[in-house]
């Protein structure tokens, strides 16, 4: 007899668990995978002085933190060449300055760092779902600015169609 209410107590806070989590997940179809729930695009594009490019984008995903100390955007997009182009000319990035991906040979105290390593942290290349193509070269920008003063890194993936995938992630929230 005692083994039921035992039984009932566990279910029921699996339940409660498995409630909350759903509850707590962005139904925000453009979030990221992990987006908390009260995070908007508007809101974290408006922290950071951020708009979107002038021109139609697909595949639009977000995730990050508008204020407090965990301040971050994650942004991806795709969009026609030529507006990614004069997006990134609009935040002051000198594409002729690309840093290539796979990243040349490099060492740091006697230790080679893999020329494949990501681009970005774990969790963003998770969040994204990005995986990329060693035998393929994809341009790296570290110089794109906001009016606020941030910054971020943003991969620039080319597809097949005169388009191109864009992965920001900030670097600086422009707030000290």
């Amino acid at each position: 007899m005692r083994t039921v209410p035992a039984t009932v107590t566990a279910v029921c806070a699996a339940l409660s668990l498995a409630l909350t989590a759903c509850a707590a997940q962005n139904t925000d179809p453009r979030a990221l995978a992990g987006t908390n729930a009260g995070e908007s695009l508007d809101k974290l594009l408006e922290s950071y002085e951020l708009t979107l490019p002038g021109c139609k984008v697909e595949e639009l995903g977000f995730s990050g933190r508008p204020k407090e100390i965990d301040k971050h955007l994650l942004l991806r997009f795709e969009a026609p060449t030529d507006c990614v182009n004069g997006y990134l000319d609009a935040h002051g990035v000198d594409r002729t300055r690309a840093n290539p991906w796979p990243f040349p040979e490099f060492s740091i105290d006697g230790k080679e760092l893999s020329r494949t390593r990501p681009p970005f942290p774990d969790n963003a290349m998770e969040k994204f779902g990005l995986k990329l193509d060693p035998e393929k070269t994809y341009d790296l920008h570290t110089r794109f600015r906001t009016p606020t003063g941030a910054r971020f890194t943003v991969l620039v993936v080319p597809r097949g169609d005169d388009g191109q995938e864009v992965y920001m992630v900030s670097t600086y929230n422009g707030e000290d």
